[in-house]
C-alpha cells in the first residue's frame, strides 16, 4: 500500500527534519510511504518536486542578437550564477535553468542558431565566439556575484567544457553525458572564423537495434586518434576552473566510459580539479522526474536515435546527480539565495507511524 503526504514547516519536527534540512527543501516536498495491510510503515522516502518557484522572476532577453531567458531569485543579490548551454538543437530551453534558479542561483539560458532570422541557420555556421556574449551579459548584471558556472547536456556539455578554455570568467563546469571532442561534421562550429579541426566518428561502426540507431560503438577508436588540434585545449583553461563530469554507462548515443576517462585524465594532467561520476541511465540526464527518453527522432539525420537507459535506474540517477550538481555549484560558486517556502492552501499533519521510522530507506 502506498501513502503520500505533503511536508511543511509546521510538521518538520514530527518527521525529524532539522531546520537546516527544511531550508534546503524549498519546493513541494513529499513523503512516500509503503504500508502493509496493518498500515504499519515498511519503508519511506522524502521526494521533492522540482518546479520553478513562484518568487523566481523570469525575464526575457533580446538584445544585440542575444535571445535568452534570465531567472532571478528574489532580492538584490549578488547571486552565484549558472548559464545553461543548449544542446545541438540550438533552441531556447528554459526548463533546466528555471528549476536550478529555484535552488537560489541566478540562471540564464539562450538560443544560438535557427531561433531568429538574425541567428545562424545551422551549427557549422556558428562561431564559438558567440558564446562569449551570454557569459559577458551575465557577468555585467548588477546582481551577479562574479562567480559564473556553466552546465550543459550532451553537445551542450561538450560546448561548456570548450568554452571554459576560452573564457576565464568561468569558475565551474558541470558536463552531462557529453563526448570528449567535437566529432560530427554537422555538429562542429567555427572558431575565429574558420571551421574547427575535427576527428570524425566512424559512423560505419554504429549499428541498429529494432530500427533504432545506436551510435555508441562509433566512439570505440575515436579518442586514440585525437591530436593537439582536434582535442579540447585543456591547457588554456584557468587553473582555478573546476569540473564535474557525469556520464551514463547505458547511454546508446555517447560511449560514457571512454568519454569520462578522456576528460578526467586530461584535466588531471593539466592540474585541474575534476570530480567524475558514472551512473546507470540513458543519454538525456535532465533534472529529477523529467520523462525518460529511451528513443528520440532526430530530424537532422532522419532516423530514430537511441538514448538508452532503463527507466527506473535512469530516473533514480536524475535524482542523485541533481543533488550532487547543486552541491558542486554551491561549493565552488558560493551559497545561493535563501528562498522562502511555498505558500499553500492546506497543511497536512502526518499520522504517527506505528513502527519506528527507518533511517536508511531502500527506495
Amino acid at each position: 500500500m502506498l501513502h503520500v503526504d505533503k511536508v511543511d514547516s509546521l510538521q518538520a519536527e514530527k518527521i525529524h527534519i532539522t531546520a537546516n534540512e527544511l531550508e534546503e527543501w524549498r519546493c513541494y516536498t513529499f513523503i512516500l510511504r509503503i504500508l502493509n495491510d496493518s498500515e504499519e510503515v515498511i519503508d519511506e522516502i522524502h521526494l521533492k518536486k522540482h518546479w520553478k518557484h513562484p518568487l523566481i522572476s523570469q525575464i526575457d532577453v533580446a538584445e544585440n542578437g542575444l535571445y535568452g531567458t534570465l531567472f532571478k531569485p528574489p532580492g538584490d543579490g549578488p547571486f552565484p550564477s549558472v548559464i545553461f548551454i543548449p544542446g545541438s538543437n540550438g533552441m531556447l530551453e528554459s526548463g533546466y535553468a528555471a528549476v536550478l534558479a529555484s535552488e537560489g542561483f541566478l540562471t540564464f539560458t539562450f538560443a544560438y542558431y535557427a531561433y531568429k532570422k538574425d541567428l545562424p541557420r545551422s551549427i557549422p555556421e556558428v562561431d564559438i565566439e558567440f558564446f562569449g556574449r551570454p557569459i559577458e551579459y551575465v557577468q555585467k548584471l548588477p546582481f551577479c556575484s562574479g562567480k559564473i558556472g556553466l552546465i550543459g547536456q550532451s553537445f551542450g556539455g561538450l560546448t561548456a567544457n570548450y568554452l571554459s578554455t576560452k573564457y576565464h570568467q568561468v569558475s565551474a563546469v558541470v558536463a552531462l553525458n557529453c563526448s570528449a571532442a567535437f566529432c560530427r561534421d554537422n555538429a562542429v562550429m567555427k572558431e575565429n572564423g574558420r571551421p574547427m579541426d575535427t576527428e570524425l566518428l566512424d559512423e560505419g561502426m554504429s549499428d541498429f537495434i529494432n530500427g533504432v540507431l545506436r551510435q555508441k560503438p562509433a566512439f570505440q577508436n575515436l579518442y586514440s586518434k585525437l591530436t593537439d588540434k582536434t582535442c579540447i585545449p585543456w591547457w588554456r583553461a584557468s587553473k582555478n576552473t573546476v569540473y564535474r563530469i557525469v556520464q551514463c554507462y547505458d547511454d546508446m548515443l555517447v560511449d560514457g566510459v571512454p568519454s569520462r576517462d578522456n576528460i578526467r585524465d586530461n584535466l588531471r594532467d593539466t592540474g585541474h580539479f575534476v570530480e567524475s561520476e558514472l551512473v546507470p541511465g540513458g543519454h538525456f540526464l535532465y533534472f529529477p522526474y523529467f520523462p525518460h527518453h529511451g528513443v528520440l527522432f532526430n530530424s537532422q539525420i532522419n532516423l530514430m536515435w537511441g538514448f538508452g537507459g532503463e527507466c527506473y535506474q535512469h530516473s533514480k540517477s536524475q535524482e542523485t546527480t541533481w543533488i550532487k550538481n547543486v552541491k558542486f555549484f554551491k561549493k565552488h560558486l558560493g551559497e545561493p539565495a535563501k528562498i522562502p517556502d511555498w505558500n499553500r492552501d492546506m497543511k497536512v499533519i502526518l499520522p504517527k507511524p506505528k513502527i519506528k521510522q527507518t533511517v536508511n530507506s531502500k527506495l
